[in-house]
């Protein structure tokens, strides 16, 4: 492993998001979604990973809810948090005004965990050991992440 006094270097963060990434696919093959991934969530240890705090997870088409919204708000996908559909597929339909499509996690939304925790990650660490982040990546830490 790369991990030198604590630190964590890019091979190690690339290893881990790989890890997650594959763990992610096994679920999607099974067709079930996580719906909580962050950083503690997701553990590596001596090159081995595991997914973990599945208790939110469910399949896909199950129709079961939480009163609860799943997830850490610092890695949630956007949608996730709107609780609702943003983006519409190219060259799809419209939405008709007044009809709304029920909202349903999916494993894209997994995967936009899985950039937010990237993106926190280059904002959050800093890769030699004593230094400190600079004014200018606290400033877009903070504008990225305001909570």
């Amino acid at each position: 492993m790369d991990v030198h006094k604590g630190l964590l270097t890019c091979s190690v963060v690339c290893s881990w998001w790989l890890i997650c990434n594959a763990a992610l696919q096994l679920l999607r093959s099974v067709d079930w979604v996580h719906r909580d991934i962050s950083t503690g969530n997701v553990l590596c240890f001596g090159g081995m990973g595991k997914l973990a705090d599945l208790e939110y997870a469910k399949h896909m088409d199950s129709n079961a809810t939480h009163e609860d919204r799943t997830g850490t708000l610092e890695f949630m996908a956007s949608e996730v948090e709107a609780q609702q559909y943003l983006f519409q597929p190219r060259g799809g339909k419209p939405r008709r005004e007044g009809r709304k499509c029920p909202f349903r996690f999916n494993p894209l939304h997994d995967m936009e965990s899985l950039w937010w925790i990237a993106t926190w990650t280059l904002y959050y660490h800093v890769d030699q050991g004593g230094s400190r982040p600079s004014s200018e990546q606290i400033t877009q830490f903070h504008e990225l992440f305001p909570g």
